[in-house]
């Protein structure tokens, strides 16, 4: 029976120093991450596969498609990196601008801000972003409910796990929000326990943190989740 990984993940957003993250993993020879390209272009993208690739990274099982991604982007990370899963947006949200229907069976559609029960079943499942999910319990938001029905009748093929505040933070575009792309306290990973339920198979850590404070957190998860 193949068992739950965690990854530790090259992350884009502004916040990351996704170059560094790379050459991290050469010098402490980790070889299997996922990859979070948001925000990388085409051509960054193909600088990122060149210098994973001299950093000898030579497993990526887990990637979060940007829009504009096509096929053959998707044949040469299963071909060349072994990608097993990959996850989407819904419509209209950083979801995908080409027809991907030829790996529908590997893409899982991400819980956000907007309704998944009319695209659910154009993808294999469900990815559970674990910390959206706790956001929207917290704020008594609706769409928790509507993702708890989906998790009970679709598979969940992977997960993204970051972290919750005890406070929140306020943004203009979100208004108040509690789920964070970094951790300070490996504690901070506890809320998870509560949907241990719904374990997958593959979970990327969504993270902004660098790669050696990653992989203390996964020892963490690792034993919280008894995995």
């Amino acid at each position: 029976m193949e068992k739950t990984r965690i990854y530790p993940s090259i992350t884009t957003t502004e916040g990351s120093d996704w170059r560094q993250m790379i050459k991290d993993c050469g010098s402490l020879g980790v070889k299997e991450v996922a990859f979070f390209p948001s925000c990388l272009d085409f051509k960054q993208r193909q600088d990122a596969y060149a210098l994973l690739k001299d950093n000898g990274i030579n497993s990526i099982p887990f990637v979060h498609l940007r829009s504009d991604m096509e096929v053959n982007e998707l044949d040469f990370l299963i071909n060349h990196f072994g990608t097993k899963v990959f996850n989407t947006h819904c419509k209209g949200y950083f979801s995908p601008e080409h027809d991907l229907s030829k790996f529908k069976d590997i893409i899982y559609l991400e819980n956000a801000s907007a309704s998944l029960k009319d695209e659910i079943n154009d993808w294999a499942g469900i990815c559970l972003d674990v910390s959206h999910l706790e956001d929207k319990r917290i704020k008594g938001d609706p769409l928790f409910d509507e993702v708890i029905e989906i998790l009970e009748k679709y598979p969940c093929g992977c997960w993204h796990l970051n972290t919750v505040l005890k406070t929140p933070l306020i943004d203009e575009e979100r208004g108040e929000f509690y789920d964070v792309h970094y951790f300070s306290e490996l504690s901070d990973f506890n809320y998870c326990l509560a949907y241990k339920k719904y374990l997958p198979l593959h979970i990327a850590l969504e993270l902004e943190n660098s790669i050696p404070e990653q992989l203390e957190a996964k020892k963490y998860i690792e034993k919280i989740l008894e995995i």
